[in-house]
């Protein structure tokens, strides 16, 4: 392995979904994987892995091989679960070299989950055994698309998530934790419409 094959990720930590206290920006080298990932919303792969952020539930790891960049991100906080599914969530790509071809994936997309009076009941009820995990799974089953955002932040697509462009997104919930997983392709390709713009040991 050379550090060359690795993209080297400046992970700005700004967004009040991951750290409330501080705002940050680290240069860290991802793993490099020679096989792809198996974009299923587990953490199996991940282990030995993730690194927590700061003293909060939350732990994020990235990986790119020669063609494809590879998130995950875990969850075990119930309010930031909460404000993901109510509010989204959007990694942004914004490349050292050429920052006008930064883009976003929202995924998850916002959701009501359910009306305002049995979002109340719910409320209440999730903090009791098997309560928050019916409303993830409600809220799972609605998760089928995925923006592509451009860096004024409006939608130019809207695509399903098995799509031809090599974007894949995946949730998944095991044991109190919300597992999201991530694959978008580097600037290797030439038959996809969306890649980030930057090749393997680029920032």
């Amino acid at each position: 392995m050379k550090i060359k094959n690795l993209i080297l990720m400046s992970v700005f930590v700004i967004s009040s979904l991951i750290i409330s206290s501080c705002s940050s920006a680290k240069l860290e080298p991802n793993i490099w994987k020679p096989a792809a990932v198996n974009i299923d919303g587990k953490v199996g792969e991940w282990t030995g892995h993730l690194k927590q952020i700061g003293e909060q539930k939350v732990w994020l790891a990235t990986a790119n091989d020669e063609k494809f960049f590879y998130m995950c991100l875990v969850l075990e906080d119930r309010a930031k679960v909460m404000q993901m599914m109510r509010a989204g969530f959007t990694v942004w790509f914004i490349p050292d070299k050429n920052e006008e071809s930064t883009f976003g994936i929202k995924y998850p997309l916002s959701s009501k989950i359910l009306p305002k009076e049995q979002m109340q009941n719910v409320t209440r009820e999730m903090f009791q055994q098997g309560g928050i995990e019916k409303l993830v799974a409600m809220f799972l089953e609605k998760q089928t698309e995925f923006q592509v955002l451009n860096k004024e932040k409006y939608s130019i697509s809207l695509l399903p998530l098995e799509n031809k462009d090599g974007i894949k997104a995946k949730l998944g919930y095991d044991e109190g934790k919300l597992i999201y997983e991530l694959q978008v392709p580097l600037a290797v390709h030439d038959d996809y419409s969306f890649q980030i713009a930057a090749l393997p040991g680029e920032n």
